[in-house]
């Protein structure tokens, strides 16, 4: 999709953060916009940011947990501009706590919100993209959580693996299918945003240990240097005008340890696997004819 001006865009997640980062690049693009999130009052108020800076932009109020609003999300796109050509499914929570800890309704909470709601993003909106005549574009946020393994985050690490997944099948389907359809999976490291605001919900199960180590944790993720959301969203931007799959925004070198450690290990268990595979080939060759 190299022009997006003039174009019609559906952000999730969209009053602040790395929501509001995308919507202002998008609108620098000159694309018309719909912008989403549960918070009403910040959602307003960025979209009259954006108004007052000339875009031309309606705020939806959505919970994006909810099928119904995300039809009715879509419904209002449709009404507003007639179509849509890019949708970036980018609500997200987490918090912090050992797997085996935290309450299994903060895990529902969290796989509703970060996989749900692009789940039911992709159902409503892939078919209404693939009915432009050319095409449209998918964004989805995942993380550098579901990219590696981390501690202390598992139902966030799972849901933003789960995304990731999900996005590389939606981009295969589009390949096998010819599909004028482009996805591109989000997987940030530290971005300015209140995403990060859950460090009091550290479980009240845990032991002071744990406290502590998740506490320390936290710090450590709060101090780290965070990009402006405006510069991920160009990064995102970008990645759509070029139909780029994977975009890391901020990507440190805190990360690289953990996503080599990963791939060194999945290559040791593959190279295992296809010995097995052939010895496995060998033995049924050499096999005698069962009576």
């Amino acid at each position: 999709m190299r022009e997006l001006k003039g174009r019609v865009a559906v952000v999730t997640g969209a009053a602040r953060g790395l929501g509001r980062g995308i919507a202002e690049s998008l609108a620098a693009a000159d694309m018309r916009l719909v912008l989403a999130d549960i918070n009403s009052d910040e959602l307003y108020a960025t979209a009259d940011a954006l108004r007052d800076a000339g875009s031309n932009v309606c705020a939806v109020p959505t919970d994006v947990t909810s099928q119904t609003a995300i039809e009715a999300l879509a419904k209002a796109a449709l009404d507003k501009f007639g179509s849509v050509s890019v949708i970036c499914n980018n609500a997200g929570i987490w918090d912090l706590g050992l797997a085996w800890e935290i309450s299994l309704s903060e895990w529902r909470r969290m796989v509703d919100i970060n996989l749900w709601g692009v789940i039911y993003g992709v159902h409503t909106f892939v078919p209404l993209l693939l009915k432009n005549p050319d095409g449209g574009h998918v964004v989805n946020t995942s993380s550098m959580a579901g990219l590696v393994g981390t501690h202390f985050r598992a139902p966030y690490a799972a849901t933003k693996h789960a995304v990731v997944g999900l996005s590389q099948s939606i981009r295969e389907e589009a390949k096998t299918l010819g599909l004028k359809l482009g996805v591109t999976v989000v997987c940030p490291g530290r971005v300015d945003t209140k995403v990060f605001g859950g460090f009091a919900g550290i479980s009240s199960a845990s032991s002071e240990r744990v406290k502590d180590i998740m506490r320390q944790a936290a710090t450590v993720l709060d101090s780290a240097a965070a990009l402006p959301p405006r510069i991920a969203g160009d990064m995102i931007r970008d990645a759509i005008i070029n139909d780029e799959f994977f975009v890391l925004p901020n990507a440190t070198t805190r990360h690289r340890p953990g996503i080599e450690r990963e791939y060194e290990a999945l290559m040791q268990a593959y190279v295992k696997g296809e010995t097995s595979a052939a010895l496995s080939v060998q033995k049924v060759a050499g096999a005698s004819p069962s009576l």
